[in-house]
């Protein structure tokens, strides 16, 4: 998995934010959308509909880009509307009659996030977090998963950066009694 310092993020966003062009957006959607459905997949959203809630982040993204007050704060701000696209995603669910479900896309991104960017529906990963309540989740998700510090985390969740460590610590004590292992402390 690359980390959250990549090169080709840094200098997608840096481009975005400076030029707010067609092109510099397409870079940024580029470097960013892949991480996006690999999100939503990690909260059991189906490929082609994490794809649709990808898709709608970036148009997000684009639409608002002039609320965004300080660029160093930007992986918390796309990952904040991420989880709120998310949130009402699952209101929808709730509200709605099953329907049909969409074809996968096909082509370069559809091969990307077969190839091992999606997280498996049948691992154990899914089974941890099931045991977990639905914030502890959330948190080791946006952690481990999308690499993104303490400070981001309270930003996108709306709670104190003390919290955020006290609940990572928890989930990880429960996770390890579940897997059997001793909990180790991470920065």
């Amino acid at each position: 998995m690359s980390t959250r310092t990549d090169d080709i993020e840094r200098r997608a966003i840096t481009e975005f934010l400076s030029q707010r062009t067609e092109e510099a957006f397409c870079a940024l959607f580029d470097a960013f959308y892949i991480r996006l459905c690999r999100y939503f997949c990690a909260h059991d959203v189906e490929p082609a509909v994490a794809e649709e809630l990808s898709e709608n982040v970036m148009f997000q993204v684009y639409r608002h880009v002039s609320q965004l007050r300080d660029g160093r704060s930007f992986y918390g701000w796309i990952f904040q509307i991420a989880r709120n696209e998310w949130l009402q995603h699952r209101r929808r669910l709730a509200s709605e009659l099953p329907t049909v479900a969409y074809e996968p896309i096909a082509g370069h991104l559809g091969d990307t996030l077969d190839s091992g960017e999606r997280l498996d529906a049948d691992g154990p990963f899914r089974e941890w977090m099931q045991q977990l309540d639905e914030t502890e989740g959330e948190i080791l998700t946006l952690r481990f998963v999308e690499d993104l510090d303490y400070p981001e985390i309270a930003e996108i969740l709306k709670i104190p950066v003390g919290t955020i460590k006290w609940k990572v610590f928890n989930a990880k004590s429960k996770l390890a009694e579940l897997t059997g292992r001793k909990a180790v402390k991470t920065r």
